[in-house]
């Protein structure tokens, strides 16, 4: 629709002339549209689907609002370190922690590791025959001798055994002269070697009989002695086989016995004791042979402890010196033990120190009501006026939106850390 525009009046002050008439625009007006007329000429059964649509949509929307924002609100902390050391005494026979004296219970731990092993032989051993040959017996004196089996008779350094019993007839007297009575038997070396291969001619003594009662002397020379030296096994190659499988068996044993013990239970290593409980042989001592073939047995034992009781003990020193408002982390915290000493009667005493965390006592149940709906700005406020909050950091998932929590508490999970 075109009106025509009345003529402007004119300025005060310097006309700069008319302006031109220009047309004016009028919006046609929208049809007035009565709601409650267009729903009143639909049947009763439309208005009613309409109705419930309308109400399923908005329970959709609703729901959809409720269930699917969640957030992570992590709650930095300021922790306070707290320590604290203490003289604490660690006793097998005892059952519980006494915090009054101090004492923990202490367990006994037991690991047996088997193992074979086969070492060079060291040993050194001369072997041979002795040397033999036949002897004639002088007796000198007036009454007649018999030499038992086994009677020793020595030519310098070397000694002889007779092999058999031996009777001499006594020696006889005439006008300026005696005749030795005599008899032949045989001799055999004492040692092996061929040193004992004595010439003919030698001369003999016995070891228990004066030389002016009877001698000895070999008309032919001895023979057969021989000797060689070879590797046996010796008592130190004995020795040497225990030592070298101990070592290796002992490490394996205590490696067995700390995996054994794990979890809160700690071995102490100044407690631990090996003992050889088994050793068998393939060969014996002075047997020839180049190796030396075994079995060993170690058994390996110690004193431990529970982390867990020390920390029970402990935690009566430390308490006053938590801030009020924190509790100790357990997580958080750390016991080292230290200048262990070793009682003859088993009692272990040594000098313990616990070092942890106290974090703010936080009812995150709490924390997560309050939070709910809440503006970002509004939920950093108040977590920092909680005491021990440092800041908070805060992650959306499958959220409408970035500037407030959820209104649903549940979906909102709340975690600790440390900045």
């Amino acid at each position: 629709v075109l009106e025509e525009v009345p003529e402007t009046p004119k300025p005060l002050g310097k006309t700069y002339g008319k302006l031109p008439k220009l047309p004016k625009f009028a919006m046609p007006a929208l049809p007035h549209i009565d709601v409650s007329s267009l729903v009143g000429n639909i049947p009763l059964k439309g208005r009613m689907l309409f109705v419930g649509i309308l109400a399923v949509v908005v329970l959709l929307f609703g729901l959809l609002y409720w269930v699917l924002p969640h957030a992570t609100v992590t709650i930095l902390e300021l922790p306070t370190t707290v320590e604290a050391s203490e003289q604490v005494m660690i006793d097998p026979t005892a059952t519980v922690v006494d915090t009054e004296h101090k004492i923990i219970p202490g367990g006994s731990q037991e690991k047996s590791v088997s193992g074979e092993k086969t070492v060079a032989v060291t040993g050194k051993k001369k072997v041979g025959d002795p040397a033999k040959g036949g002897i004639t017996i002088y007796n000198k004196s007036l009454s007649a001798k018999t030499f038992a089996k086994g009677s020793v008779l020595v030519s310098g350094s070397l000694e002889f055994s007779l092999d058999g019993d031996v009777s001499v007839a006594s020696a006889s007297e005439s006008v300026g002269s005696i005749t030795f009575g005599k008899a032949n038997g045989n001799i055999t070396a004492r040692q092996i070697g061929t040193e004992s291969n004595l010439p003919a001619g030698t001369e003999f003594s016995f070891k228990d009989t004066s030389t002016s009662v009877a001698v000895g002397r070999n008309d032919s020379a001895l023979s057969g002695g021989t000797s060689r030296e070879v590797t046996v096994v010796s008592r130190a190659d004995y020795d040497a086989f225990v030592k070298d499988a101990s070592a290796d068996l002992i490490d394996k044993a205590k490696q067995e016995l700390t995996a054994a013990v794990g979890g809160t239970e700690k071995l102490i290593d100044e407690t631990i004791k090996t003992t050889v409980t088994e050793k068998t042989f393939a060969q014996e001592i002075d047997q020839e042979t180049n190796q030396l073939s075994g079995k060993l047995t170690i058994t390996v034992s110690g004193t431990s402890y529970n982390e867990d009781d020390l920390k029970t003990l402990l935690k009566a020193f430390i308490v006053g010196d938590i801030p009020t408002g924190y509790t100790l982390a357990d997580e958080r915290t750390k016991v080292a033990i230290s200048n262990v000493k070793v009682a003859k009667d088993g009692k272990i005493t040594a000098s313990v120190k616990i070092t942890g965390d106290a974090v703010p006592t936080l009812n995150l149940g709490d924390i997560q009501k309050k939070l709910a709906g809440k503006k970002l700005i509004d939920v950093e406020s108040y977590l920092r006026g909680l005491p021990g909050v440092a800041g908070v950091e805060v992650g959306f998932r499958t959220s409408f939106g970035k500037s407030r929590l959820p209104i649903n508490a549940k979906n909102i999970s709340i975690g600790l850390a440390i900045p």
